[in-house]
């Protein structure tokens, strides 16, 4: 049976309504509406992607990243190479 959330949280549904109105990131979402109307919204602070490094100099590109794993990954097999020889 598919009952609203609102039905059964009863008495409680104000403050879930409260609760969940209070933990959007409104500046974000005006932000969004900003762009959806054309207008700038200041997209370098609001839309970084989560777990991006907060330093510009720590931010490198796909194409620097996938250099940087074939080479770690050419330098795993030869240590592993050298480790299995036992040399």
């Amino acid at each position: 049976m598919n009952m609203p959330i609102i039905s059964i949280l009863g008495a409680k549904a104000a403050a879930y309504v409260d609760q969940v109105m209070a933990n959007l990131h409104w500046e974000r979402i005006g932000a969004r509406y900003r762009l959806a109307i054309g207008e700038g919204a200041g997209e370098d602070k609001l839309f970084v992607p989560f777990g991006s490094p907060a330093q510009k100099e720590a931010l490198i590109s796909a194409e620097e990243l996938k250099t940087r794993l074939k080479m770690t990954m050419i330098a795993d097999r030869y240590f592993w190479m050298f480790v299995c020889r036992g040399t």
